[in-house]
């Protein structure tokens, strides 16, 4: 072989060795500078502003509230309500308090339901639908109108700062809704800032037997009782007699 075909050869064997280094250097360079996918937007530079999240957008799990599971109660038809049209309550006088008590005896004695429960109620609520004004034009009960209601021989006047519903319903008359286990009462004259006590219905709803429930809204308007409805739980039932 010539001189100059062994130069010929060298040459093209150098260009063989940097067309492969130059090959691999291109992919070793492509691999090693891809961006992470995980940290895409540490690397790519670009900042993560937590400001720009808008967190009205974000939907809370919230926890059922007592009218919640009361509606829910009533949708599986663990519920009974008490009257089937209105009651329409006696028309208090002004002054005259043993009148009153007359007028609301006489009332319970021929305006009363009875219940019967079976098996153990383990929860439930009374709701209680009312109204007062005239007889063409009824609204919210007034801050000096109460709700009497009683079960069995022990009842009172309706607490309403208590009512585990403040809203009027949908007709715009006022709502009541109590845990069985904790039904709260207060004196009369009524006033939201008296004192209340409260009563363990559930207890006595368990007890073997008939239970009479009655009640009227203590005005001297035009006053109603829309609903009286009690949810439960449990393995008992509640039937009206």
């Amino acid at each position: 072989m010539n001189e100059q075909n062994k130069l010929s050869l060298i040459g093209y064997a150098i260009l063989v060795v940097v067309a492969v280094v130059s090959t691999f250097l291109a992919v070793f360079l492509v691999n090693n500078t891809k961006p992470d996918a995980a940290n895409s937007n540490i690397n790519s530079g670009v900042p993560i502003n937590i400001n720009a999240i808008d967190l009205n957008n974000i939907n809370l799990i919230t926890q059922p509230t007592a009218f919640d599971k009361f509606t829910q109660l009533k949708r599986e038809g663990k519920f009974i309500t008490v009257n089937e049209k209105r009651i329409i309550s006696p028309q208090f006088t002004v002054n005259d308090q043993e009148e009153n008590n007359r007028i609301a005896l006489e009332f319970l004695q021929n305006n009363s339901f009875v219940l019967a429960s079976t098996g153990k109620i383990s929860n439930g609520y009374l709701y209680i639908k009312t109204a007062a004004g005239t007889s063409s034009e009824i609204g919210t009960i007034a801050q000096n109108e109460s709700v009497y209601i009683y079960l069995g021989n022990k009842g009172g006047h309706l607490f309403r700062p208590n009512s585990l519903i403040s809203t009027p319903s949908e007709e715009g008359y006022t709502q009541y809704l109590f845990d069985l286990s904790n039904v709260s009462f207060t004196s009369i004259p009524y006033n939201d800032s008296n004192k209340s006590y409260s009563d363990n219905w559930l207890t006595r709803l368990n007890i073997v037997g008939d239970s009479f429930i009655g009640g009227f809204v203590s005005s001297n308007r035009f006053g109603v009782i829309e609903e009286i409805s009690i949810a439960f739980e449990g393995e008992g039932t509640i039937v009206l007699k």
